[in-house]
């Protein structure tokens, strides 16, 4: 189909934009310390190297190594990834014209107040 679905955990920091090309920049002259552990290492080096062997999106910083959209680093879920340039820009097409539909789910620890409804679109 061209997309992946990935698992993001809580805590796995994704780069977006021009830092991301940055590092990698560095990274390809021996700047950036490539014994980071996996925790501390953006979720793209992981697409690189994982996907990066088969998939020319994947090493693609211009494109976020295929990443389809982003979730906030304290945030785990599911994340699409494309494996071609042409599923990259047809996914990001339904998601630019809300043909994507995400639902949330808010997990809380302790006691909470009585049932209130939230409708509003995030």
């Amino acid at each position: 189909s061209g997309i992946c679905l990935l698992w993001k955990p809580t805590g796995w920091a994704m780069r977006v934009g021009s830092k991301d090309r940055l590092a990698d920049a560095l990274r390809g002259n021996g700047m950036v310390d490539e014994a980071l552990s996996e925790a501390k290492r953006p979720l793209q080096a992981w697409v690189v190297d994982n996907f990066g062997p088969h998939h020319a999106i994947s090493r693609d910083p211009l494109f976020q190594h295929g990443l389809v959209h982003r979730l906030d680093r304290d945030t785990s879920g599911s994340l699409a990834c494309a494996t071609s340039y042409q599923h990259f820009f047809r996914a990001r097409l339904c998601f630019a014209a809300h043909r994507v539909l995400k639902e949330y789910q808010c997990l809380c620890y302790g006691h909470m107040p009585p049932p209130t409804n939230v409708n509003r679109v995030i």
